[in-house]
């Protein structure tokens, strides 16, 4: 936006050129380009996330004033003064064409391209125009009416009119983008539990529900697993809390790792978890089942006492009445607390 602001400030002391004394149509003038060239470049840096501003840039509308001041006295050259001009205009133009070039956005792609061409074609006017003053002397005036002076105006006006819509574009897109990547974060965080990173219920039962129909559609197997950990209560007593909150991280982590990337596991709360087994009869699932309290038992907590954690389970098998996935639920929390009936005493603290 400043970049703009100067630009526009600069085309009304070029227009006033002898009307306004030198220092401000052809001194101050220049160095305002300059400097407006330096902070369009430090701007698109850092809006792609580019390094902050790089101070030395500064000396770039420093040198353009040190350099228009002396060939503009007793050393006047309007051409070392507009192939200097020319020259940092280049410069500068690659530069932020070749920032625009990398960044790329995957939707802006085209938007980026063309301001990075254009750019680039602009260089090559600026290249092409200080090359023809010094073929052709007598044109040197800038507000001569030749070719390159007319392509060089022009140019210059549609780039600095479609400069702040294009850019405009890019950032609403970019924004879009981000706002994007943002929805689907707070997706995924309402999808988790947060304490064990797995499903939490309300996900675990849409993407089962979604299992169960695919399973009633082509005829195959679907087991479901409901377990909890055995005296829970026990561990939070003795150990507080935060001890409780660490083996539900274990059990779920060690869950994860023993579990089929098509398997959805899933926390209801508390200590309750429930785990998705498509493709799977009842013999698998109590295989599964068998082999995740094995690995549970293996866990090692770093607490002062032995503690081994195991868990009552129950499993349910898809029948062909089943239409909801809170069918098979009702079926393994059933199987699940006959289990826990006949472990009542099987403590997880072990001294």
């Amino acid at each position: 936006m400043a970049s703009q602001l100067i630009y526009i400030f600069v085309y009304g002391f070029f227009g006033l050129r002898g009307v306004l004394p030198d220092f401000f149509s052809i001194m101050l003038a220049n160095t305002l380009v300059a400097l407006a060239g330096v902070l369009r470049l430090e701007g698109i840096k850092r809006f792609v996330g580019q390094e902050k501003f790089w101070l030395p840039n500064l000396a770039i509308p420093i040198s353009v004033f040190v350099v228009f001041l002396y060939f503009s006295g007793e050393n006047d050259s309007a051409l070392a003064r507009n192939t200097f001009i020319s020259l940092l205009g280049v410069l500068l133009s690659l530069r932020v064409a070749w920032v625009l070039w990398r960044y790329r956005m995957p939707n802006s792609t085209i938007l980026s391209g063309f301001l990075a061409g254009t750019l680039t074609f602009y260089a090559l006017v600026l290249t092409t125009r200080a090359i023809f003053w010094i073929v052709f002397p007598e044109q040197r005036d800038i507000l001569a009416n030749n070719l390159p002076n007319t392509i060089y105006t022009t140019l210059s006006l549609v780039f600095e009119l479609s400069w702040p819509t294009l850019f405009v574009l890019i950032n609403g897109q970019r924004m879009n983008e981000e706002n994007k990547s943002l929805t689907q974060q707070l997706e995924q965080l309402a999808a988790m539990d947060v304490l064990t990173d797995i499903y939490n219920r309300r996900k675990f039962i849409e993407l089962s529900q979604q299992e169960l129909a695919r399973a009633r559609r082509y005829g195959r197997n679907l087991s479901l697993v409901m377990f909890d950990l055995d005296r829970f209560k026990d561990i939070n007593d003795t150990f507080g809390h935060a001890a409780g909150d660490d083996v539900l991280k274990r059990v779920a982590c060690a869950c994860k790792q023993n579990l089929r990337e098509t398997d959805i596991l899933g926390r209801f709360g508390g200590d309750e978890f429930v785990i998705l087994l498509p493709e799977s009869d009842e013999q698998t699932a109590m295989q599964t089942a068998t082999r995740l309290e094995e690995k549970v038992l293996e866990i090692g907590f770093p607490w002062k006492h032995q503690v081994r954690v195991g868990f009552s389970y129950g499993i349910a098998t898809l029948q062909p009445e089943d239409e909801y996935i809170d069918a098979l639920m009702a079926r393994a929390d059933a199987m699940l607390y006959q289990m826990k009936a006949r472990r009542h005493n099987r403590s997880p603290i072990l001294r």
